[in-house]
């Protein structure tokens, strides 16, 4: 069923906060109107400081517009995503046009796969980290964003599945990985602010709500129950490439 009018007109209002979706880097403003995408923004830059060196292969799966190339100016960084959102996304930067579930990269291709607040649009993200899991050579890095109560809109009739942090966790092991880090982010100050922010028209009081209700959360944690968005770092094992020992005969 098309969109209707009003609901075209609700979508173009809210691309105003997706900023991470143009050119460049955003302002502080513009960075504090999603408290989320800025917490995952600070994530990707600790990953490009630990796995951007020169000579690193770099996979950004589902990558959007490829606005996280500005973080890895050294790496072999790759991007790739389905581009379900042509003519409204900037896809000109985008490197492989693939379905994410189906990658068609050689096994051990990449030391670090990255897969910011996308997995909610898989109906089975099992496939999808299995291949994150195919793509990685031994001791490759996962550095993942699992969204839970953040506000995610675009594309939102590909919206399918949220992420415990239990949840994250269970299907990373189901799928080889073992898990280096799992973060929260924000609580239940944070989760409200997120989805009252399109009720607060001043960019300039968003940020100052957004900035008031993430000390909420750090004064009244609530042990990720109403985080935002989980930040994940997963490892490959690195025999879990090699041939199996031969038995006895």
């Amino acid at each position: 069923m098309p969109d209707s009018p009003g609901s075209s007109s609700k979508q173009r209002r809210d691309e105003r906060f997706y900023w991470w979706q143009r050119k460049g880097k955003p302002t502080l403003v513009q960075e504090w109107s999603d408290i989320g995408r800025r917490e995952v923004n600070r994530f990707v830059e600790e990953v490009a400081a630990s796995r951007g060196r020169p000579g690193q292969r770099i996979l950004d799966a589902a990558a959007g517009s490829a606005f996280y190339a500005l973080y890895f100016p050294d790496a072999d960084y790759l991007t790739c995503d389905l581009r379900l959102r042509e003519g409204e996304y900037d896809y000109s930067a985008l490197d492989v046009a693939c379905d994410v579930a189906r990658l068609p990269f050689r096994d051990s291709s990449f030391d670090t796969v990255l897969c910011t607040e996308a997995l909610l649009h898989f109906l089975h993200p099992d496939q999808v980290l299995a291949e994150f899991h195919r793509v990685l050579g031994a001791g490759g890095w996962l550095a993942l964003t699992a969204p839970f109560f953040g506000y995610h809109v675009l594309p939102f009739e590909h919206d399918y599945l949220r992420f415990t942090g239990h949840g994250i966790r269970r299907l990373l092991l189901e799928s080889g990985f073992t898990v280096e880090r799992l973060t929260p982010v924000g609580g239940r100050f944070s989760a409200a602010a997120t989805h009252l922010r399109r009720l607060v028209p001043l960019p300039l009081l968003r940020m100052m709500i957004n900035r008031l209700a993430m000390r909420l959360d750090r004064l009244f944690p609530d042990g990720g129950k109403y985080a935002l968005t989980h930040l994940v770092v997963a490892t490959k094992s690195p025999a879990a490439d090699r041939p199996p020992a031969a038995g006895p005969r």
